[in-house]
């Protein structure tokens, strides 16, 4: 009996939605028994979230996960009050958690024994600030150390939190972003088997302290790269899908779907089956041959409307980089999407015409490739020549810009 898998598009999935990636939750699981502290380098829309919820829930019994996202937080406070309430499931851990907070929630009308997450968060809002949040963590993190089971943090959002703390004032974000990991290094570094943290995000978090100059704040984690899936995986996931739905997937159609994508990030190749269902559905067609998939391709997946992956892909640069950096990666990657290439030289010639010191190029543009390589937007192919890594991101690029392009 063939595979079946139901398609989730934009949650994370756990379980029986949870597709192809034993490899890496094998080597995930490997680090955190062993103790390290983990950063997930990826790009977005690939999977991470779904990795680390999936990692917790296969992790041995002597482990209790706390899943602690930091997306719509803005200091360091924040995070000590996230961690703080994760452990509400676990009652014994709860209960000690709440001591060191007595005083705070006295006034609360709430049984200290039976106090709600909301009543917890108002009173935590009210007595942890800027002043004495190192205090009050330091607290939170010693009763999770001392624990009888090891804890695994999970922190989905980091860069996020980071970003908006140097964008508020960056003057003063960079100092309390640099107390602010130079703490969180330090006490990983203390409660190393007791405590290990798992970080990752849909930015990513070198570019952000690179901006900052403060990268060697978080040097000591483990990297881990999770990469987009490869061919026979992607194939595995669009028969699987074809099935569930009970609908007929030539396996040339499949094949063609990989070969538009380009790069199998996991969303995208959910993305496309769910057009091509819709398509099926309401055209009926008597065959879907590799050419109907080319005009779905165009229509739906590199259309103009819509497509909100695609723009953050384009958005989140705003977050790495400076105005007049953001204005050179744009014009560089439409030089990529509209020539099908850019080269080094290229390059060079689009930083002197946005004006930049011909004395920062040796700075600016290294740095640049960098991130634009570590995002997942462009690789270097074998003639040393940048192109997209993606053909989806590629195309829809390449609509996007190709009327206003002026070549170089």
């Amino acid at each position: 009996m063939e595979d079946e898998l139901v398609g989730e598009i934009g949650n994370y999935v756990t379980g029986d939605r949870f597709w192809g990636r034993e490899d890496e939750l094998e080597l995930l699981q490997n680090y955190l028994v062993e103790g390290a502290n983990v950063s997930i380098l990826a790009q977005r829309r690939i999977g991470k979230t779904s990795l680390m919820h999936e990692t917790a829930k296969r992790l041995p019994d002597e482990f209790i996960p706390l899943h602690i996202d930091l997306q719509a937080c803005n200091t360091a406070a924040d995070l000590v009050k996230k961690v703080a309430v994760a452990t509400k499931p676990y009652d014994k851990l709860w209960r000690k958690i709440l001591s060191p907070f007595k005083n705070m929630l006295a006034s609360t009308k709430d049984n200290l024994d039976s106090i709600s997450v909301d009543s917890f968060k108002i009173k935590f809002k009210e007595g942890v600030s800027e002043d004495n949040w190192q205090d009050k963590g330091t607290q939170v993190l010693e009763i999770l150390a001392d624990h009888e089971k090891r804890v695994v943090l999970f922190i989905d959002e980091l860069p996020i939190m980071i970003s908006r703390m140097l964008d508020e004032s960056p003057d003063r974000g960079k100092n309390e972003v640099h107390i602010f990991l130079s703490w969180l290094r330090e006490k990983s570094q203390k409660y190393k088997g007791k405590i290990s943290m798992v970080f990752a995000g849909s930015i990513g978090l070198e570019p952000v302290l690179n901006r900052a100059k403060i990268s060697a704040d978080m040097n000591h984690l483990t990297t881990f790269r999770l990469e987009p899936w490869r061919d026979s995986v992607a194939l595995s996931c669009l028969h699987a899908l074809a099935a569930h739905r009970q609908l007929n997937l030539p396996d040339e159609s499949a094949r063609r779907m990989i070969e538009l994508l380009g790069c199998n990030i996991p969303y995208h190749v959910q993305l496309f089956f769910a057009n091509v269902r819709e398509h099926i559905l309401l055209t009926k067609p008597s065959a879907l041959k590799p050419g109907v998939i080319n005009e779905i391709f165009q229509e739906k997946m590199i259309s103009s409307r819509g497509h909100a992956e695609l723009v953050h892909m384009e958005e989140r640069l705003d977050k790495e980089l400076d105005k007049a950096e953001l204005q050179l990666a744009k014009s560089i990657l439409t030089q990529a999407a509209v020539i099908g290439f850019v080269e080094s030289g290229g390059m060079c010639k689009l930083f002197d015409r946005h004006a930049f010191s011909k004395e920062d190029r040796v700075n600016i543009l290294p740095r640049l490739c960098e991130i634009l390589v570590s995002d997942g937007y462009l690789k270097k192919n074998e003639a040393g020549k940048y192109v997209f890594v993606s053909n989806l991101l590629h195309k829809w690029w390449e609509n996007k810009y190709k009327d206003f392009f002026e070549t170089v």
